[in-house]
């Protein structure tokens, strides 16, 4: 991963968050989806936070960078989180969106937080760039109740 790259902000955040997910007094389970041109289910949903470290350092070790696919991010997020075998049927879906803001190729993100939302999904969304499209975010993020 190049020292500048917006990645490493991802990879701090996905850390502290799992942090904060183990000290939790309940179990909740996570999952992982990763994009660039194409999104990557990493870890389904699990109780089993060292496998989204070990998904986090394997992208890390086979650092792509490219294009950046909001849409296709959320969808894929949008179907671990709706997975009948992992989900829990009473549990608050809810998915913490990270990105660069820098929607450029794919699904509509917009689109996609409405197919989300359409299934009580909330999202909230995490830029990491001073060249974020922020107007778009904060939709995505207000269109998901986020």
């Amino acid at each position: 991963v190049p020292p500048e790259a917006r990645w490493l902000d991802a990879v701090d955040a996905v850390k502290s968050f799992l942090t904060l997910m183990e000290n939790s007094f309940q179990k909740e389970r996570v999952s992982l989806s990763t994009y660039n041109e194409l999104p990557f289910l990493d870890s389904p949903l699990s109780d089993r936070y060292d496998s989204m470290r070990y998904a986090m350092q394997f992208r890390s070790m086979a650092y792509l960078g490219g294009a950046t696919n909001v849409g296709d991010g959320i969808q894929t997020g949008h179907l671990s989180l709706s997975d009948s075998f992992r989900a829990r049927p009473w549990a608050t879906r809810v998915m913490i969106l990270l990105t660069d803001g820098i929607h450029n190729t794919g699904t509509d993100p917009i689109e996609a937080a409405k197919r989300a939302a359409k299934e009580n999904i909330t999202i909230y969304t995490i830029t990491f760039s001073n060249e974020a499209d922020q107007a778009r975010m904060r939709e995505v993020a207000k269109i998901g109740a986020g």
